[in-house]
């Protein structure tokens, strides 16, 4: 297998992982809100803590699970303008959006580690029932971003790509 293929196929493989841990997150997510909920309203004894892990919880599964996002192409995307342009224009669009991308996702994960950094090295705690070490949720900003840009480059080398190929028909084209 080519270096290339070999890189996709691993960052790939790391994408469909994490949205796989982001999956079983949002699952154990749900379920606990529904046992806090029976705690809450037909037993009335609230569960502390419900909260602090239903928040934990989901910073971790939206994390995680961007990089599969972009992967899969399921991403919002406002279209009204893009769909306008012609296929090669939204294949450059395309790629300077993705330049933009990991642009921004590179400050973003630097400063979500210099943040998880801080915190654990001050020794920062959950204010709610758990109090577990903050750092452990604020991590994910840096791990998930670092997935998150790996998928992004390959999507913005699939973009350079076609562009120096001049292959623009894998953009659809809205008819109206």
């Amino acid at each position: 297998m080519p270096r290339k293929a070999f890189l996709k196929h691993l960052i790939g493989r790391l994408s469909e992982m994490s949205g796989f841990i982001a999956s079983a997150l949002f699952a154990i997510q749900a379920g606990w809100i529904s046992v806090a909920v029976v705690f809450r309203y037909i037993l009335k004894n609230p569960i502390a803590c419900t909260e602090e892990l239903t928040r934990f919880l989901l910073v971790w599964g939206v994390m995680l699970g961007m990089a599969l996002t972009l992967k899969e192409g399921r991403h919002i995307r406002v279209t009204t303008f893009f769909d306008k342009f012609s296929p090669k224009t939204q294949v450059f669009i395309d790629f300077i959006i993705d330049i933009l991308a990991i642009i921004v996702l590179v400050v973003f994960v630097t400063q979500g580690y210099k943040l998880a950094y801080f915190s654990k090295n001050i020794g920062e705690i959950s204010q709610g029932g758990l109090e577990y070490p903050i750092w452990w949720s604020q991590i994910a900003l840096a791990i998930g971003g670092g997935l998150f840009i790996l998928q992004y480059f390959i999507k913005s080398f699939e973009d350079l790509f076609k562009i120096i190929k001049k292959d623009y028909r894998s953009i659809p084209v809205k008819e109206h």
